[in-house]
């Protein structure tokens, strides 16, 4: 949800930056925004596989662009999975890691429907975790600092009752 979706809309569709944006909608312009800083990214280092370094700077320079809430998962061209939260925290974000693999989802519920025990780890405000195309997961990366603010939704309405994230029992929350 980027509160200033449409400066940026008409900034990337203008003729300065000239991207030709197929929806109205901030999931492209967001998409917009990773793949320039990709790319920039990709010229100042000159590798053709960026590291944790350089998507920590990507992040930085967004999170100073995008005013907003956002959780985000994606896979780059090159296998990077990468999981992105919000400085402020505002949408959770957890993961865990199985032995087929890292699984991503916006509560620990989905992963506790499906059998599983954890450990569960949100991704903080402000971080990223990256696993990349060789199966290394990395620590949790900080972009930004963190100042928190939960969307009072999440926990009021859209949360499952039994979860747990950012240490808040959901439940708890809602009493």
């Amino acid at each position: 949800n980027m509160a200033n979706f449409p400066e940026l809309y008409d900034q990337l569709r203008g003729p300065e930056q000239g991207y030709h944006i197929r929806t109205e909608t901030d999931t492209e312009v967001f998409r917009i925004l990773i793949k320039r800083g990709i790319s920039k990214a990709l010229k100042v280092t000159g590798k053709p596989v960026l590291d944790q370094e350089a998507f920590r700077d990507i992040f930085a320079e967004l999170s100073e662009e995008v005013i907003g809430a956002y959780s985000l998962v994606f896979l780059d061209a090159t296998g990077n999975l990468i999981l992105a939260r919000d400085k402020e925290g505002t949408r959770p974000l957890v993961y865990t890691v199985e032995d087929f693999g890292l699984m991503a989802a916006s509560e620990p519920t989905a992963f506790t429907d499906l059998g599983l025990k954890g450990p569960f780890f949100n991704v903080e405000p402000g971080h990223f975790v990256m696993i990349d195309g060789q199966n290394t997961l990395s620590e949790q990366i900080q972009f930004a600092t963190p100042a928190r603010a939960h969307c009072a939704f999440e926990f009021q309405y859209f949360s499952n009752i039994t979860s747990v994230y950012d240490n808040i029992n959901v439940q708890r929350f809602r009493r």
